[in-house]
């Protein structure tokens, strides 16, 4: 009986592992492009498997968009940070493919299906005082109509004063996409 309950949570910590390493990951925020959303130094737990991104979902991209064949798992996230030096970013999805966006006087027009017309998006979570309290540029405030291609989604920080998004890198490809963000674990640490 003992040999049967050592066996099942030997498979359990394996199995256990496996979806961490595999389905789940964490990133940590550098920087105040999400704040009030997220502050510096907060962990953020991720969802590596779920691809469907909609509107509104913070994400976790690599900032030189060069995704393509990236398996998104905690070994090879680790490898490519600190070995090959990429920069994770930390940002809200703000359009998905098909969607057209644009930003005039600080204020987010998307075009779609649903609003041909285009209807400015309300975002009660962006702080929109547009002042950097550090040495980062502030961006645009406005920027012309863009066409989210099939395979991309256009992200921004919440801290649009500070933030260096898809206004800088143009719509990122899915691929370079880490994982959703599921909630703040600060707790652990």
């Amino acid at each position: 009986m003992n040999k049967i309950i050592d066996r099942s949570v030997t498979a359990l910590l394996f199995l256990l592992c496996l979806v961490i390493l595999f389905v789940f990951n964490h990133t940590q925020v550098n920087g105040d492009s999400m704040r009030n959303t997220y502050q510096t130094y907060d962990r953020l737990l991720l969802n590596l498997v779920d691809r469907n991104f909609k509107r509104g979902d913070i994400v976790t991209v690599f900032a030189d968009n060069q995704g393509a064949g990236f398996i998104p798992n905690s070994i090879n996230t680790i490898y490519q940070v600190f070995y090959k030096g990429r920069i994770v970013l930390v940002k809200r999805v703000i359009a998905i493919a098909g969607d057209e966006i644009q930003m005039i006087d600080k204020r987010i027009i998307l075009y779609n299906s649903a609003n041909p017309q285009g209807v400015i998006i309300e975002e009660p979570y962006a702080k929109n005082d547009w002042i950097c309290q550090n040495s980062s540029p502030n961006p645009d405030f406005s920027f012309k109509k863009t066409t989210i291609p099939e395979g991309h989604v256009f992200v921004m920080g919440d801290n649009r004063g500070c933030s260096q998004d898809s206004r800088y890198y143009g719509p990122f490809k899915k691929e370079s996409i880490l994982g959703k963000v599921i909630n703040k674990f600060n707790w652990i640490w």
